[in-house]
């Protein structure tokens, strides 16, 4: 999967679509990589590449969808907290190649009688290490998170909950 981001990331900065991005915005860099798809696709994803806007604190994504670049319009990031939103090089992820697969090991042994439908990858830096976030949602409406660093490709956190336990609470 990291081989097909890379060649993702070389037709990104390969195309009319960044270079003009790129003269725009000199300040913006890389700061994630993304995709959600169901669990049965996920050897082929669709990546969407994240640039980070240090002067103004958005994002812009470029989305891959049918052999086409979609570029978004700049937007605040989704985080839980405010944070350091860090520069991300994939040269840092390089030597995990096999840390998705060593999650998805990780995944069926931890939580053998969860059938993933859908999954969710996200690779990023966070205060200095660079890590696999794999989120799969469960057809018994659970979600299993599973983090990695991304350069060993040791886990180093994991969580089961239901979906149900996300809802808000009442105000009651």
């Amino acid at each position: 999967m990291l081989e097909k981001l890379k060649k993702a990331f070389k037709k990104l900065t390969a195309s009319s679509e960044f270079k003009d991005f790129e003269k725009n915005h000199p300040e913006a860099y890389f700061s994630s990589a993304f995709f959600i798809t169901e669990y049965e696709n996920r050897d082929n994803p669709d990546w969407q590449i994240d640039f980070f806007h240090p002067t103004n604190g958005k994002l812009t994504n470029f989305a891959f969808t049918a052999d086409k670049i979609e570029v978004s319009a700049e937007q605040q990031p989704f985080q839980k907290e405010e944070a350091v939103i860090e520069k991300l090089d994939l040269k840092e992820a390089a030597k995990s190649d096999g840390a998705l697969g060593d999650i998805e090991d990780f995944r069926k042994n931890k939580y053998p009688n969860e059938t993933p439908n859908k999954i969710i990858v996200i690779l990023q830096k966070i205060k200095g290490q660079v890590i696999w976030n794999v989120t799969y949602l469960t057809t018994s409406l659970k979600i299993i998170n599973v983090k990695a660093d991304a350069e060993d490709g040791k886990i180093f956190e994991d969580s089961l909950e239901s979906i149900l336990s996300l809802k808000p609470k009442s105000a009651l």
